[in-house]
């Protein structure tokens, strides 16, 4: 799994273009490396942010539409602590996995070695939007869709009321994912079962049980959403976006006039 980098919305190739602020879109890609078959989730600034529950949420939703019969899965991400290395990923993880009575291996790449097949379909996403414009976030959907001519990547779009809030204190089973004197960076890979969480600070290892007080491993959570409506965009942007109207079909204007704004 991975996050590809930024895109706008409108995309145009106006001089006018360059110089105002757009809505800011984001695909959280995962690739399942069995059936070579890829999923987009696309979601832009007004539906989530970039937190950690964000991106926990969308995997999570990929495991329970994609994954809910497997029982044992592995995960394979870079290491970057915000998004995939960090306590609340990690409870959303265990949580899946207590609630479904499966085995999940998450293992971070090394760094300078973290290319994978996300990045393939990423580089096909920017070859198709080579030399086309993008009105609306929504158009992302089918440049995904058609960068694939054979078995065509599955593309969805999120919005705010799917996100979950994974980082509620009093809902998180563990605070904290520090392997006891080692720092969180040093993990190599999880294991998480209804059992609890064991960790690896080399590959070649053996598990070891992760040295932090796990509370309430039988017990079911429910946890709240991370937004109860959209969010909103500075007012700023909101008239720049205005402005770039003038640059657009009209029948996409109506999208940006009701953009939540400050």
């Amino acid at each position: 799994m991975d996050l590809q980098a930024v895109k706008l919305s409108p995309f145009i190739r106006t001089n006018a273009f360059y110089y105002k602020t757009k809505l800011v879109c984001h695909n959280f890609t995962v690739y399942n490396i069995v059936s070579h078959q890829s999923t987009a989730y696309w979601f832009s600034e007004i539906d989530s942010d970039l937190s950690a529950s964000t991106f926990a949420s969308l995997i999570l939703v990929y495991l329970k539409d994609q994954l809910s019969s497997e029982k044992n899965i592995v995960i394979f991400s870079d290491g970057c602590t915000y998004q995939n290395r960090n306590a609340i990923m990690a409870n959303a993880l265990l949580n899946y996995c207590i609630e479904n009575k499966c085995t999940i291996i998450q293992k971070f790449l090394e760094r300078g070695h973290t290319q994978m097949e996300c990045d393939s379909v990423h580089s096909l996403i920017e070859r198709k939007l080579k030399n086309r414009e993008v009105y609306l976030p929504s158009n992302y959907l089918t440049v995904t869709m058609e960068a694939r001519k054979s078995s065509p990547y599955i593309a969805k779009w999120v919005t705010f009321d799917q996100f979950t809030n994974y980082s509620h204190s009093s809902s998180q089973r563990f605070s904290s994912l520090r392997p006891g004197q080692n720092k969180v960076t040093e993990i190599k890979a999880l294991q998480y079962s209804p059992d609890g969480i064991q960790f690896k600070l080399d590959f070649e290892d053996d598990w070891t049980k992760l040295p932090q007080r796990i509370k309430n491993l039988e017990k079911k959570i429910i946890w709240p959403k991370l937004h109860t409506s959209t969010r909103k965009i500075s007012s700023q942007k909101f008239n720049h976006l205005q402005q770039l109207k003038a640059f657009i079909p009209p029948d996409c204007h109506a999208f940006y006039d009701q953009l939540p704004h400050e």
